[in-house]
């Protein structure tokens, strides 16, 4: 794959293995609705779909950071309505931030917060990752 595209971007999700197929078909058709080639695969046995975008020669920087961006987004919503999740392997990393809150949900953003402060009450382990805090949350604390 990375002979064949100029860049990769990783879909990470998970979804019952029920829906695999149904997954992968919709992942090509929105993949083609932005002009990228995606690319299904993965650990079937428990439903790990790695998709794989990939980029042609013909799409700018900027063509590709906003295809990328909305293939992703339908592609999270996708994983959620057939029942996955929005990681099944690797995490949700710092790149995949903006999308978490959308699909965790506020009271699942808040709990990652409260364990935070359990074990990190000054908010000095690794500073900005994964949970922001801003000013309201750090008074309550």
């Amino acid at each position: 794959m990375k002979a064949d595209s100029v860049s990769q971007e990783e879909c990470d999700v998970v979804v019952p293995r029920s829906c695999i197929a149904e997954y992968v078909k919709q992942a090509k058709k929105i993949a083609s609705k932005y002009g990228l080639r995606v690319e299904p695969c993965g650990h079937c046995g428990d439903g790990n779909i790695h998709t794989e975008l990939l980029r042609g020669p013909e799409q700018s920087d900027l063509e590709w950071k906003h295809a990328t961006h909305a293939a992703l987004t339908e592609l999270y919503v996708l994983a959620k309505e057939l029942g996955g999740q929005m990681s099944g392997e690797h995490g949700t990393g710092n790149g995949r931030l903006s999308f978490l809150k959308d699909f965790v949900g506020d009271r699942m953003i808040d709990l990652y917060k409260q364990i935070k402060i359990a074990f990190d009450p000054n908010l000095i382990l690794n500073p900005g990752k994964m949970i922001e805090f801003n000013e309201e949350d750090t008074n309550e604390k």
